[in-house]
């Protein structure tokens, strides 16, 4: 294993979950800091959870206080739609990037849970920041939302072609991603625990 520690990854999502309760107890201790950017999806049915573990000392959940609107209503309205659903994700991006900055936060590493929206968001900061992308593309990211359109299978395969690394929780997943063009990807399969 790793030895090495690294400063802050910086994890972007829509709320605070499962995805990062257990998991960060494994990989708290090669960061010096995790921050957990927290960006609001419009028209959710339940609110996002910000303390719903007992986290590590050295991980902190910061919500953003932005609400997005879903992907779906911008694809909606054509490439026009999109175009300003991007542009708005960028604006986001800046207000993160200020938030680090402001606080003298420095980013070893972005890594988002899903293609749209959180994706995007880490896509736009990976250059900002100047630092390493890595996105777990869960499921309707891969398997629906690229066929859409045009417009967005090219925006998909452009946001994983700028990750340093893809995950993808299955080899179905995987399959889908090589057809995108997308090569540098993971598979790390969810998983359970049996004594739940």
């Amino acid at each position: 294993m790793n030895s090495e520690k690294y400063n802050n990854l910086i994890y972007i999502a829509e709320m605070y979950d499962d995805l990062f309760g257990e998991p960060l107890k494994y990989i708290s201790n090669n960061f010096e800091n995790i921050l957990i950017l927290i960006f609001h999806r419009a028209f959710r049915r339940d609110p996002p959870i910000y303390k719903h573990h007992e986290m590590p000392d050295n991980v902190k959940v910061i919500p953003m206080g932005n609400f997005i609107p879903p992907v779906r209503l911008s694809y909606s309205f054509g490439s026009i739609g999109f175009h300003l659903y991007q542009q708005l994700l960028k604006m986001y991006a800046h207000r993160a990037a200020k938030y680090l900055k402001n606080n003298g936060i420095n980013v070893d590493l972005v890594h988002a849970h899903f293609i749209f929206p959180a994706g995007l968001i880490a896509y736009f900061l990976k250059d900002i920041l100047d630092s390493k992308l890595i996105i777990t593309a869960h499921g309707h990211d891969v398997y629906d939302l690229p066929f859409r359109s045009e417009h967005l299978r090219r925006i998909t395969q452009n946001i994983l072609r700028r990750c340093d690394r893809t995950i993808t929780v299955s080899y179905k997943n995987a399959s889908i991603l090589q057809n995108l063009g997308i090569n540098n990807f993971t598979v790390i399969p969810n998983g359970f625990d049996p004594d739940v």
